[in-house]
């Protein structure tokens, strides 16, 4: 159980890396050169645990661009999406009722919204960015998460 452990810690610190080395290509504004300076970047954060959506806030919230909202679950999340309207949404996968996956599905269509989902999990596959973009996402951070880089990683993906 402790090498399972410790080999998704691993994998996951060796995507992380990939995700940074990616962004280190990334134009100056990290995505943010085709946007207005002066308006809020909103980010809606839909995960069931109350510690995630905390560390999630308190990372964004120190960029001052960032508006961040977030709830703990995919039905709040919906209700939220369509009415702030918001730039860029972090989903977490495994939540009770409506996981992540029909999270998405239903943004897409009932909310009718093309807003980049990036999805946030701690199962960690080589294989799942290409499943996670086939279901119409924009990427995945994965679980646990660099609380310091995490603003990087989210605008990579605006």
């Amino acid at each position: 159980m402790l090498n399972e452990f410790l080999n998704a810690m691993m994998l996951a610190e060796l995507l992380y890396n990939r995700t940074v080395m990616s962004l280190d290509r990334a134009s100056p504004a990290l995505g943010g050169a085709n946007r207005n300076q002066n308006t809020p970047i909103r980010i809606l954060h839909i995960d069931d645990e109350p510690d995630i959506r905390e560390v999630v806030e308190l990372s964004l919230g120190q960029e001052a661009d960032f508006v961040t909202r977030s709830c703990s679950s995919g039905k709040e999340g919906l209700d939220l999406a369509a009415a702030w309207k918001p730039d860029l949404l972090l989903l977490d996968l495994m939540m009770p009722q409506m996981g992540g996956e029909t999270t998405l599905a239903r943004l897409r269509a009932d909310v009718k919204s093309s807003m980049p989902v990036v999805f946030m999990t701690a199962f960690c596959k080589v294989e799942e960015p290409e499943y996670f973009t086939s279901l119409g996402a924009a990427g995945v951070i994965y679980k646990p998460f660099k609380h310091t880089t995490l603003a990087a990683s989210v605008r990579s993906y605006l």
